[in-house]
């Protein structure tokens, strides 16, 4: 038996400033350095991506870098754990680099100048677009196979390529910069019952029944009859001995060891014991049997992979488990990556939905089973690219991304179940601000993505809650001592000042306007929360108030003086400018507010902790969960209801370490399901050492930004928000 391997040297890349130059010295000739162009868009291989990128000035010459967190969604590189954060480790199909960089507003560029010309990548800057070109590279073979933990794909190339995938959930979308011959592709053709799933194959129309071209394929070899399923049989041919007697697809059985076929003019010997599973076969191929003008087998590609199940197994058909012939076989081959190695699917039309390959590139469209994560990562040596649909853990990382910013990613494990954890650990030296969609008025929405490039802040996360309906703030907002929504219903908060002093408890706003005659509570400013009494409208509110009930009584102040009085017809139907240098009270119910124009009137306000009065910064969300690092959660003190401490669904969180630093993070679905409920988000957050910990608006809304991209999820799978929290870098 002969196996023929390509070794390829592993090649390392480190840029020289980072071996000669100090932390601090790097700090000063990257962020000190002159900008002289800087855009918004890269032309990646001709498609237009919404990226940030600079090219600045130094002693060597000029720079370019490219925003790190959009670098690596649009070309796949990794970027690994680093020790400090002004350098970046990356790796890509193998090769590995160490990347000054350049931390400057909302983004973080890495210093690909050096790179650039060693991975044979061309770029240039044309006024606000950055063209970047690599090169063009071909699948050569595509395998599939389970694993205890889900599903994995591997893609064989010829060369590094870059990718990008798009992730919605049920699907995933994976583009790469190569070509796939349509050999390769015939091979994913959907089930009988779905037709032609292969997509940009010109020259081969559809079959009219989606058989008779793996037919075809498998009459090239010829042991053909020996593993051809009926439905590839001639009419009326003699019935072989049934070794393959099902159109279904599943694995061949054989011993549970490395065992032998052989394959000549003869047919198939099989070996003359059988027992137990077997992930890797040997297959001994007479060279005179091979077709040379195939160009998926052929005298130096020997190596068979076959999954074997059990050994009385009816259901085989031995290509079409085989995707495509592998160059090696992964148990036995010298220098493969431990991840490598897997058996492939018995069906590949339930993961492989289509496969494009047009214009120098290939589209993968996968499915993705409930309750699965996909991962993506390249090997080199040879160059693979690896999918992994998995149900338990997700790769876990630690990126210093900034002076006083730490972005993690762990698996937390609890007595119920194992969660992805998503979180950036500030230091108290990082500012925090509330930010929201419409920085003229607390009405809108907007993806966390548009909100946090719109206030130009690095990192953000989905904050409080609000009326989907009407794009109104439900709970506390106070930015700079300025109240932009008040709480309601005495549920959770966070109130904060710089330099890291904080206060984790339930809060109450209690306004009282005085006049001569009486005085009147206001329980409600600046909110969609709508009961009946009276509620004040203030100018963070926006240039004016749209009723939210019928029949709304308006009374407009200004200047500490009543000068308007209306009423208002149904909901949303009327509307009132608020004056700058006062407010609007809205009357609701029976609250009709008997204040006649010219009336003085005066605003008392107190909070509920008192101490809450005294911090600047204050975001409300709920319910609170921990409080000195025991749990305090009391959903239905705060009129959350039992459905609601209940739900298993995506979280988010704003917490505090014992060491003082603030945590903003989410939590994803359990390992093979979804979500935590509250008790179980309180266990996690226990787990991770939170001594305070307040829950955030929490399932469709969560999300987690950082330099331009989403930390969490796809963009396309995150919902528009009104709030958030944003950090502001020193």
């Amino acid at each position: 038996m002969v196996i023929v391997q390509k070794q390829v040297a592993s090649q390392d890349f480190f840029s020289p400033d980072v071996s000669s130059q100090t932390p601090q010295m790097l700090l000063s000739s990257l962020v000190d350095a002159p900008t002289i162009a800087q855009g918004n868009q890269v032309s990646l291989n001709g498609r237009i991506l919404s990226t940030a990128w600079q090219q600045w000035q130094t002693a060597q010459g000029i720079r370019i870098g490219v925003s790190d967190m959009s670098f690596r969604q649009m070309t796949g590189v990794e970027l690994r754990n680093n020790p400090r954060w002004q350098v970046q480790p990356v790796e890509w199909f193998g090769i590995q680099a160490d990347l000054n960089v350049r931390v400057q507003g909302q983004y973080r560029y890495l210093d690909i100048t050096d790179l650039l010309p060693r991975l044979g990548w061309r770029s240039q800057a044309t006024g606000n677009i950055l063209t970047m070109t690599t090169p063009v590279a071909r699948v050569a073979n595509i395998r599939q196979g389970r694993q205890p933990w889900g599903d994995r794909l591997v893609i064989d190339l010829d060369q590094p390529a870059v990718w990008q995938m798009r992730d919605n959930r049920s699907q995933v979308v994976l583009t790469l910069k190569a070509n796939t011959d349509s050999q390769i592709r015939r091979l994913f053709r959907g089930s009988d019952n779905s037709r032609d799933q292969i997509a940009g194959d010109p020259g081969q129309p559809p079959s009219s029944n989606g058989k008779e071209d793996n037919c075809n394929f498998l009459s090239n070899f010829p042991w053909f009859p020996l593993f051809s399923p009926q439905k590839c049989r001639p009419q009326n041919s003699p019935t072989p001995k049934p070794l393959f007697n099902s159109d279904n697809y599943s694995p061949l059985d054989f011993p549970n060891s490395q065992s032998s076929l052989t394959i000549s003019d003869q047919g198939l010997r099989f070996p003359s014991k059988n027992t137990g599973d077997l992930t890797t076969i040997n297959l001994e191929i007479n060279p005179k049997d091979l077709s040379p003008s195939n160009p998926v087998i052929s005298s130096k590609n020997l190596a068979i992979n076959i999954a074997t199940n059990s050994l009385n197994s009816s259901k085989s058909n031995f290509l079409n488990n085989s995707p495509s012939f592998s160059n090696r076989p992964p148990q036995i081959a010298q220098g493969l990556d431990p991840r490598d190695t897997e058996p492939p699917r018995s069906n590949p039309s339930r993961l492989v939905a289509a496969i494009a390959s047009q214009n120098n590139q290939t589209t993968l469209t996968l499915n993705v089973p409930t309750g699965r994560r996909v991962e993506v990562f390249s090997l080199g040596n040879p160059q693979r690219l690896v999918v992994d649909l998995r149900n338990d853990r997700i790769t876990e990382r630690q990126i210093q991304w900034a002076d006083g910013l730490q972005h993690q990613v762990r698996n937390i494990a609890i007595p119920s179940g194992n969660f992805p954890v998503f979180w950036l650990e500030l230091e108290p030296k990082v500012k925090l601000r509330a930010i929201w969609s419409d920085p003229n008025s607390m009405t809108g929405t907007s993806p966390l993505i548009t909100m946090a490039q719109t206030w130009q802040v690095p990192a953000a996360i989905n904050a409080g809650f609000f009326n989907r309906n009407v794009t109104l703030p439900i709970g506390a907002m106070r930015k700079d001592g300025t109240w932009l929504s008040g709480p309601v219903l005495q549920r959770g908060a966070v109130g904060w000042k710089d330099g890291g002093e904080m206060i984790f408890d339930r809060l109450i706003l209690q306004e009282t306007l005085v006049t001569a005659q009486r005085t009147y509570p206001i329980p409600v400013l600046n909110s969609a929360y709508s009961p009946p009494g009276i509620a004040r409208y203030s100018p963070p509110w926006g240039a004016t108030y749209t009723n939210l009930a019928d029949g709304e009584t308006i009374v407009t102040v200004s200047n500490n003086q009543v000068i308007n009085r209306n009423r208002a017809t149904a909901a949303g139907q009327s509307r009132f400018p608020i004056p700058r240098d006062g407010y609007i009270l809205v009357g609701r119910g029976e609250e009709m507010l008997p204040l006649s124009v010219g009336t003085p009137v005066q605003l008392t306000s107190q909070t509920n902790p008192p101490e809450f009065a005294d911090y600047p910064q204050i975001m409300g969300g709920g319910p609170l969960l921990i409080k000195n690092s025991q749990s305090v959660l009391n959903a239905g003190l705060e009129q959350f209801g039992a459905a609601f401490n209940n739900q298993q669904a995506l979280r988010s969180f704003l917490a505090r370490s014992s060491s003082g630093n603030i945590l903003l993070g989410v939590i994803g679905g359990r390992a093979g399901g979804n979500g935590p409920s509250l008790p179980e988000t309180v266990q996690i957050l226990q787990r991770m050492g939170a001594v305070d910990a307040l829950n955030l608006d929490g399932g469709s809304s969560t999300s987690l930004y950082l330099g331009g991209e989403l930390l969490d999820r796809d963009r396309s799978t995150a919902a528009r928000v009104h709030n958030a929290l944003g950090v502001v870098l020193q």
